[in-house]
């Protein structure tokens, strides 16, 4: 029993060890699993602890990183600005010190070129005064050849003469008979052509009128030319929203249509303006739109930041809004607001075309599709930020161009618009081109009537509200250049044009149309000599070509063309763009006068060339003598020459050729001169104040004014323009242009001359023009005169200075040349006398080449009673001597001639010497005068009549006298 109680035993130990084995192991299991979570949420505990100071420090890093990131930008901002600065002190540095240089050059080239003109003329006299010498030396020796051989010849040549005399009286009596007869053959002949022209020419046009009636063909030359219509972004639609050519009134008519694209019908927003038929996806109730990228903005640690593209419109309100599509219903993603921005980036990443906006909290990154739709894009977006109301109300105007249309159409392609008259779609209308049918449907009647009216061919978009009342009617016959045709045609002329038919019949519609409008021009032809001619023509000119007419008698042509002048007097004035925004200009208020001149182009300093003229001009020719003598064209193509020439002097090396090419077309041309100083106005309207081209601009008007003057619409516009620069850009160079601009306008008078070189030189320069007057005893002074300084104005100068204002002899200012001598009006401009001189040298008109010059002297003597010692009575000897040795005073006897030669001599030179020689004595006796005196004596007599109780003595004392 025992070993059985210690096996007992042993086994119930083992059994508890065991139990107690299993349960050390479960307590020691669970030991580990609380231990592991505690330590677990310790760490878990730290980890948070530990994430939340990490999110501190970088916070705290990022900042820090920012703040710098600021004062770096700042301090390279003030770097920049502080170089600008510096940059603009050095370039007005170096405009003053080339300026100092320039003025000392002048100056220096001045006391050279008087230094060499007085050698010169030392060297000449001194040359002259030897040759004068040798001269009469020889003339002395000749002379006494001469007087021996005239005396042999003294008697022959008169015998010869009385011959010569007899036969010259008989040829001319036979000359005169064969003349009178010739004259009474010539009108016979003339007589007799004429007849045989008229019948002829009436058979003609029996002859045309028969073998157009039996040709029955319409291929002769009709005026309903067209043009293709421009494209999408086509140059003709883009230039004309920016351009107005003239003949096209401003017209803007804008609604929804349903256009029929191939086979389907599409909705479209249509706009007219400028003469220009646009059609839009959507309503241009916008100031810009367009498809851009932009990149996303999230902000979370897995947010994503990649690049989508979007449609953004800017409208009115100041908010850009951006969508997923471009239809006009779509649902706007978000939006912008501009109003509220901080700044707009000109480069918001690296990425090329990029800008950005900030806003509070965020900054967007967009990118464009192009450079420049990028820049305009940055400044809409800062003129929308700077501008006002009225300015974006402006903006937003502006936006409807053909750049965002999906097709642009030229209403003057349009060859007609009328009504479908279909019963499912009676709002539905037609317009027809060259190339081309479009059709649309307006939603009612009255939008379809308004479309049709304005989209009408005739008058450029003018209203037609029926038929018009015939003024004038009859054939005549048209010529046609293209095909050298002449056709006769019978024609209406009614209120809106010329239309002409094949027959009488005027029910059917007419094979062409001439339009008129109040440029158009029309006058007689060349070849319509007289109211005897069978057949007058007369021209008209239209807006795309002439027509070339024909009536059937001279009176019948006077009549057309007094009918036609009335039409054009009664049609509406054509503006153009650039006069309308001169309009709007006077009218305006400051701050919107800014914005105009901001957002119109036109107004502004372009260097492209123009496409037509910035005012109406008349169409055709000039008809001056003339204007066909120096082979001018019409007066559109003349002011684009004009342009041109100012866009070549810009870069010219002698610019004063072209300036007097222009100044003389403008003195040929009178209906040019409002539109040149529109020309230079918008050529000089810049910022670029450092610019070579914009002064020479300065220049050209700078002589204008001192030339011409404007119409006083536009001299109102030259004065604001002048005065706006004088405020905006004080003491710079151009303003010292703009004053003196202002004062030449106050005094410019009408000139007779266009300006000469000097005059040109001397505006150029902003000083006044130097004239000399000479006066008798080889005295000159020079005096300061400007561009409208009358001779009036310079005599009475002169007057006051040598004392004789209080004189009762009239002075006054000679044109001289020789012995060639005119007075001058007092009211004449002494530039245009000095301009004709300047003319008369380059054509060689003058007196043994000698040159034409200024003259001071008395005009009439009207009280010789004088102070001999004054300086009044010198003038007048002087004058009065002058006068006997030109033999302008009855010729007094030789002896007292000779005395008073010798009286000049002993004064001039002193007294009398053994072996004095005369070097010049025509200066102090009448040598030619007594010498032709003595001819005309030798010549005899010829006395008509009878010679009865008249005796030798007579005879004698007549021979004599």
């Amino acid at each position: 029993p025992l070993f059985r109680w210690i096996i007992q035993a042993w086994m119930i130990g083992f059994l508890t060890r065991k139990r107690f084995l299993r349960t050390k192991r479960g307590i020691v299991l669970i030991q580990k699993i609380y231990r592991g979570h505690f330590y677990r949420k310790e760490y878990l505990k730290i980890r948070r602890a530990v994430l939340v100071f990490q999110k501190f420090a970088r916070g705290w890093s990022a900042r820090k990183l920012y703040h710098r990131l600021l004062e770096e930008k700042r301090l390279e901002e003030e770097r920049l600005r502080e170089e600008e600065r510096q940059r603009k002190e050095e370039k007005q540095r170096e405009l003053e010190r080339l300026e100092e240089e320039r003025k000392t050059q002048e100056v220096e080239e001045m006391r050279a070129r008087l230094a060499e003109e007085e050698r010169q003329k030392t060297a000449a006299q001194e040359l002259k005064k030897r040759r004068s010498e040798e001269e009469s030396k020889r003339a002395v020796a000749k002379a006494r050849e001469i007087e021996r051989v005239r005396k042999r010849q003294e008697e022959a040549e008169r015998e010869a003469r009385k011959r010569a005399e007899e036969s010259t009286r008989m040829a001319e009596e036979a000359a005169l008979a064969a003349a009178e007869e010739a004259e009474r053959l010539a009108a016979e002949q003339s007589a007799m052509l004429e007849a045989e022209a008229e019948q002829a020419a009436i058979s003609q046009i029996a002859e045309l009128d028969s073998a157009l009636r039996a040709a029955e063909e319409d291929s002769d030359d009709e005026e309903t030319v067209s043009l293709a219509p421009p494209g999408p972004g086509s140059e003709l639609a883009e230039r004309r929203m920016s351009e107005l050519p003239p003949g096209i009134e401003e017209k803007t008519i804008e609604g929804y249509l349903t256009m029929k694209a191939g086979s389907k019908w599409k909705r479209r927003w249509c706009v007219l303006k400028f003469g220009t038929f646009m059609y839009f996806r959507g309503k241009q109730d916008f100031v810009r739109a367009g498809w851009m990228e932009k990149k996303g903005g999230g902000t979370g640690t897995l947010s994503r930041r990649n690049w989508k593209k979007r449609f953004f419109v800017l409208r009115d309100d100041r908010k850009l809004s951006y969508y997923e599509k471009d239809e006009e219903a779509a649902k706007p993603l978000g939006v912008i607001n501009i109003a509220e921005a901080k700044d707009i980036l000109d480069h918001g990443t690296k990425k090329a075309n990029s800008f950005g906006i900030e806003v509070v909290g965020r900054v967007y990154h967009i990118i464009a599709e192009s450079d420049e739709d990028c820049r305009a894009w940055v400044s809409v977006l800062k003129k929308m930020q700077q501008s006002s109301d009225v300015e974006v109300k402006l903006m937003k105007s502006e936006s409807m161009n053909s750049r965002n249309a999906v097709g642009t159409l030229d209403i003057s392609n349009i060859e007609s618009c009328t009504p479908l008259e279909s019963v499912s779609k009676p709002t539905a209308f037609t317009i027809i081109t060259a190339d081309r049918v479009f059709q649309f449907i307006a939603d009612t009647m009255g939008d379809m009537n308004a479309w049709v009216t304005a989209l009408q061919p005739t008058g450029l978009g003018d209203t037609v509200t029926g038929p018009s009342a015939v003024i004038e009617n009859g054939w005549l016959i048209k010529e046609s250049f293209s095909k050298k045709l002449r056709t006769k045609r019978y024609f209406v002329l009614n209120d809106q044009g010329l239309d002409y038919y094949k027959s009488t019949d005027t029910s059917v519609p007419p094979v062409g149309q001439i339009l008129i409008n109040s440029l158009c021009t029309v006058y007689l032809s060349e070849d319509a000599t007289g109211k005897d001619a069978s057949h007058s023509s007369f021209i008209v000119n239209s807006r795309r070509r002439f027509y070339k007419l024909t009536a059937k008698s001279h009176a019948d042509a006077q009549r057309w063309v007094h009918s036609i002048l009335d039409v054009i007097d009664c049609r509406p004035p054509i503006i153009t763009p650039t006069e309308k925004l001169i309009d709007d200009i006077k009218d305006a208020k400051p701050k919107e006068i800014e914005a105009i001149y901001r957002i119109n182009p036109i107004l502004c300093y372009t260097s492209s060339q123009l496409k037509s003229s910035l005012l109406p001009l008349p169409y055709g020719n000039v008809q001056s003598q003339k204007a066909k003598t120096r082979g001018y064209g019409t007066l559109q193509e003349e002011a684009l020459r004009i342009f041109n020439s100012l866009q070549d002097q810009e870069s010219s090396g002698d610019p004063i050729p072209v300036i007097q090419g222009i100044l003389q077309t403008c003195f040929d041309l009178p209906q040019l001169r409002n539109e040149v100083y529109c020309q230079l106005i918008k050529q000089t309207n810049t910022t670029q104040l450092d610019s070579i081209a914009v002064l020479r601009n300065w220049q050209v008007l700078a002589c204008m004014c001192s030339s011409f003057l404007p119409a006083r619409k536009f001299l109102r516009y030259l004065r604001f323009h002048l005065k706006r620069y004088q405020d905006s850009f004080p003491h710079t160079e151009m303003v010292k242009f703009s004053n003196f601009c202002t004062e030449a306008v106050k005094r410019t008078r009408q000139r007779d001359y266009p300006p000469s070189r000097e005059e040109i030189i001397a505006c150029l320069g902003r000083r006044e023009l130097t004239a000399v007057v000479h006066c008798f005893g080889g005295g000159t002074c020079k005096i300061s005169i400007n561009s409208s300084t009358t001779a009036g104005e310079v005599v009475h100068k002169l007057s006051l200075g040598i004392g004789v204002m209080d004189s009762k002899n009239r002075f006054a200012l000679f044109e001289q040349c020789g012995d060639l001598s005119k007075a001058i009006e007092d009211r004449a401009v002494i530039a245009d006398v000095l301009a004709k001189f300047e003319r008369y040298e380059a054509h060689g008109i003058n007196e043994g080449g000698r040159r034409w010059r200024l003259f001071f002297k008395l005009f009439c003597f009207l009280d010789i009673n004088v102070s001999a010692d004054s300086l009044e009575s010198g003038f007048m000897f002087e004058q009065a001597y002058n006068d006997v040795i030109q033999g302008r005073f009855p010729t007094a006897a030789t002896q007292t001639l000779v005395r008073l030669a010798a009286l000049r001599i002993q004064h001039d030179v002193g007294d009398y010497k053994s072996g004095a020689w005369i070097p010049n004595l025509e200066t102090v006796y009448p040598v030619k005068k007594k010498v032709q005196k003595e001819e005309e004596l030798d010549k005899g007599y010829t006395l008509k009549g009878t010679l009865r109780g008249l005796g030798k003595g007579t005879l004698r004392k007549l021979k004599n006298s």
